[in-house]
C-alpha cells in the first residue's frame, strides 16, 4: 500500500504527527523526535500489504488533503456571493448565489442584467445606472416592466467593468414594435459611428431598407438583411434580438429569439479599434450629432443582458 501526502507548502512527517507549520516543527525539534525533512516535491509512506497508522492526539495539517483524487479541505464560500457547501461526490464544492462565480464566490460574473426595466435604469449585477440624455425623461411602462421610446435616449459607460476592448461582447434584449412603427436603432453597443472606426453595431428598420430587417455598422457598407422576413413578421409581438461581436473578429452576429440570422462582415475593419464598451439606448450615435439616429415612438425594450470574455 502507498500513502502519499502532496504539500503546497514545506512540511515535516513525524512517526505521530505530521507537523506542517514551523511552530510545530519547532516543537518536533525542541522534544528530540526523529523530523523527516523535504523543501520542494512529495513525502512518501509505503507499508506493502500493510497498513500505515497515525496514532497521535492531534493531526495538524497546513495545507490541502488529497485522498484518491479528493480534496478533503473545502473551500470557503464567501458572503454575499457564497451560498451553501456542497459534496458534489468527489469534492467540496461552494454553490454560488445569482451572479457570482469562483472557487468561494467571491467575484461577480461578467454580466449587467437589467430585468426590472418597468420601475429601475439599475443593473442587478454591478448596480451600473443607465444615464438619460439631453435632460430627456424616462418613460416606463411598469405593466410590462419595459422602457418607452417617446424622444428620450440614455447610455451608459461600463468600460470600469470591461476594459479589453478587442475582447467579445454581445447583448440580448427584447423589443416591442406597433405595426405602424419601426424600430430605428433601439440598442446600440460601441462608441460614435465615424467613417474612419466605425466601432459600433445595431439592428435597423426604416423604410430605406424596404421593410426589412437588418444589422448596421456605421460605414460598414451595404446593410446585411434578414434573409426572407419583413419588419410586418416582428410588430405586436414581443421579439427578441441579439448582436454578438466575437473577440478580435470583423464580424457582428445578429439574433432573432434566439436563432442566428445574419453574419454580417463590415467592410471597415472594426477589430483596429475593438468595441468600446459603451451602451445607448433607443439611438444610435455618430460623431456628428446630427446624424444620431433614435427609435420610434412607442417602441418598447426590457430584459437587457449584455456579457462580455
Amino acid at each position: 500500500m502507498m500513502l502519499t501526502m502532496t504539500m503546497k507548502k514545506k512540511a515535516t512527517f513525524v512517526p505521530a504527527l505530521l507537523f506542517l507549520s514551523s511552530l510545530v516543527l519547532d516543537s518536533a525539534s525542541a522534544n528530540s523526535w526523529p523530523v523527516a525533512r523535504f523543501k520542494n516535491g512529495t513525502v512518501g509512506l509505503q507499508n506493502e500489504g500493510a497498513t500505515v497508522l497515525i496514532n497521535a492526539q492531534e493531526l495538524q495539517v497546513v495545507g490541502d488533503v488529497v485522498a484518491k483524487g479528493r480534496n478533503l479541505i473545502p473551500p470557503k464560500c464567501m458572503s454575499p456571493g457564497g451560498d451553501r457547501l456542497q459534496y458534489n461526490g468527489t469534492n467540496f464544492v461552494c454553490e454560488c448565489n445569482e451572479y457570482y462565480v469562483g472557487e468561494s464566490c467571491t467575484m461577480k460574473e461578467n454580466l449587467l442584467s437589467w430585468s426590472s426595466l418597468g420601475t429601475s435604469l439599475v443593473d442587478a449585477v454591478h448596480q451600473m445606472e443607465i444615464e438619460t440624455l439631453d435632460g430627456t425623461s424616462v418613460q416606463y411602462d411598469a405593466s410590462e416592466n419595459a422602457i418607452v421610446a417617446n424622444g428620450w435616449t440614455g447610455s451608459l459607460d461600463f468600460s470600469s467593468l470591461r476594459t479589453n476592448r478587442a475582447g467579445g461582447v454581445e447583448v440580448r434584449y427584447e423589443v416591442y414594435a406597433p405595426a405602424n412603427d419601426g424600430w430605428w436603432y433601439t440598442i446600440t453597443l460601441g462608441e460614435d459611428g465615424d467613417s474612419e472606426t466605425g466601432d459600433n453595431f445595431s439592428w435597423l428598420h426604416k423604410s430605406i431598407t424596404g421593410g426589412k430587417v437588418c444589422a448596421h455598422v456605421p460605414w460598414g457598407g451595404t446593410d446585411s438583411c434578414v434573409e426572407g422576413k419583413t419588419f410586418a413578421d416582428y410588430t405586436n409581438r414581443w421579439v427578441q434580438l441579439g448582436m454578438k461581436r466575437p473577440a478580435g473578429e470583423n464580424q457582428v452576429i445578429y439574433y432573432i429569439d434566439g436563432e442566428e440570422v445574419i453574419d454580417y462582415k463590415p467592410s471597415n475593419d472594426i477589430t483596429s479599434h475593438g468595441v468600446l464598451s459603451k451602451l445607448y439606448v433607443f439611438s444610435q450615435p455618430w460623431d456628428d450629432p446630427y446624424k444620431t439616429h433614435t427609435a420610434e415612438t412607442g417602441v418598447k425594450i426590457r430584459n437587457i443582458e449584455i456579457r462580455w470574455d
